[in-house]
């Protein structure tokens, strides 16, 4: 990892939290895909650290950029295997006022992937938790556990389609 990289998401401690090392990891993967076939990779790699620093902000804004076609549909796949037979067009049929709408996020306070990320893989409440490391596990799902990357595709997912009106 280059020192621009390192200096920008090296927490107080020196050490990166969960969620910055999934992150940076996507961002490794994007960063060499991107970068073995890419002649804008290739003219950042010839230029002065400056300009090394904009092509590290330039990988940045590209992994955050919305999720490619593929990715969409697993999720969407996802959702319907795994939530939908609770949460069917981003309704809520064991709580009628804790839906996936984008007003009920906010009213619950889950308005980021971060924080819809926690949700899906601890769960809150009547909805059981998803993550591989859940606990305890009454509070969790017993059906299939998620990967850290699905509950991601998921919690992407469903703020995308709660911004959108779930249409």
């Amino acid at each position: 990892m280059s020192l621009p990289l390192q200096q920008a998401f090296a927490s107080k401690g020196g050490h990166m939290t969960r969620k910055k090392g999934r992150f940076m990891s996507k961002l490794l993967v994007f960063n060499q895909k991107f970068s073995s076939s890419s002649a804008v990779s290739t003219h950042c790699r010839d230029h002065s650290k400056l300009l090394s620093t904009s092509c590290v902000l330039a990988a940045v804004v590209m992994a955050l950029s919305p999720m490619p076609a593929h990715s969409s549909d697993k999720a969407a796949s996802l959702f319907e295997n795994t939530c939908a037979g609770c949460h069917a067009g981003g309704g809520n049929v064991v709580r009628r006022d804790a839906t996936l709408a984008y007003d009920d996020l906010q009213k619950f306070n889950v308005t980021s992937p971060e924080q819809l990320f926690e949700l899906i893989y601890n769960g809150r409440g009547s909805m059981p938790g998803y993550g591989e490391k859940c606990s305890p596990k009454l509070a969790c799902t017993f059906a299939k556990r998620l990967s850290d990357d699905e509950i991601n595709d998921l919690s992407l997912f469903v703020l995308n389609r709660a911004k959108n009106g779930w249409k």
